[in-house]
């Protein structure tokens, strides 16, 4: 059997129309060419479809069973081609996102509602990490995208910077030092300190060992996340090495946020698996290309070890 949908769209105009001119014009299709299309449809199916009047057609029974057929078929073949389309151009699909709370509150908002309000189509899930998977999830591949701090110590991911901001001491409010305005690197190499869990660059980071000639840092406790690493220095542990976001958004009354004066600035920023041939991630990290363009001013988000 040769049938096209072609020949269910001409079918379908002329059961409408109920007459072979105004389909033909409203098909712009010459009424020879219409007819022919409708009786190869005709006998390739074995059926009569229309019944042919001297003013027009009307349906017979086989033609009106048919009509809501094809017309399902057309609407099908008509969605699947909008949805292949918009999946090319990455404005449908589906995207995870992932984000660590020390460097998402800022601009992971933002940028989900944007992307949101401009690809309504796509549906995005957001998942959370601690400070046990620094890439977000990107390492072992559960998320596409992820909002994270520099360095992650995984492999073979891009990134676009979104902000940097500068480092504080989050210490509870009887230490020795807490009421400094400031304090440098060196103060703190002999202080415990609160370590995420593992090692690697992004713990080597927060705990100054690039600093430290190889001694190691004393350690007062470990936490995997942000509160339980506040809630650790708070109870007089060891110190939080965190960001100056921090004094904003995570301010309590048994903790003092004291400026580190040479320490290296944090990253904040949105990084991708290189291999990734996502158009959906490509329009995710343009709006966020967006957003970058107009940071938010340092002090105002969340950031932490």
């Amino acid at each position: 059997m040769t049938v096209d949908l072609r020949q269910f769209r001409y079918f379908i105009c002329v059961a409408e129309e109920g007459n072979f001119t105004r389909a033909s014009a409203r098909l712009k299709v010459a009424q020879p060419s219409l007819s022919r299309q409708v009786q190869q449809l005709e006998r390739e199916l074995g059926l009569r479809l229309l019944i042919r009047h001297p003013h027009g057609v009307t349906l017979s029974t086989a033609g009106a069973e048919f009509l809501a057929d094809a017309r399902a078929a057309v609407e099908a073949f008509d969605s699947a081609v909008r949805a292949a389309r918009l999946a090319g151009a990455g404005k449908s699909g589906r995207l995870t996102v992932g984000f660590l709370v020390a460097a998402a509150m800022e601009f992971a908002p933002l940028v989900l509602k944007t992307f949101d309000r401009r690809f309504p189509e796509v549906d995005v899930e957001v998942r959370e990490f601690d400070f046990n998977d620094t890439s977000a999830g990107l390492a072992d591949g559960s998320t596409d995208v992820a909002f994270l701090r520099l360095p992650h110590g995984a492999a073979g991911l891009e990134h676009l910077v979104l902000a940097h901001e500068k480092l504080v001491a989050a210490m509870a409010v009887g230490h020795r030092l807490a009421s400094n305005d400031e304090v440098s690197v060196d103060d703190l190499l002999n202080e415990p300190l609160i370590a995420s869990p593992g090692g690697g660059p992004w713990r080597d980071f927060w705990m100054f060992n690039d600093r430290r000639d190889g001694a190691d840092a004393v350690v007062g406790a470990e936490a995997s996340s942000f509160e339980s690493e506040l809630q650790a220095a708070a109870a007089g542990r060891g110190i939080s090495i965190t960001t100056e976001r921090a004094r904003r958004f995570y301010y309590r009354p048994d903790l003092a946020f004291v400026d580190i004066s040479d320490a290296p600035v944090s990253t904040i920023a949105l990084a991708w698996r290189s291999d990734s041939t996502s158009p959906v991630l490509e329009r995710f990290v343009s709006v966020a290309e967006d957003a970058a363009g107009h940071p938010v001013e340092d002090g105002h988000g969340p950031g932490a070890s």
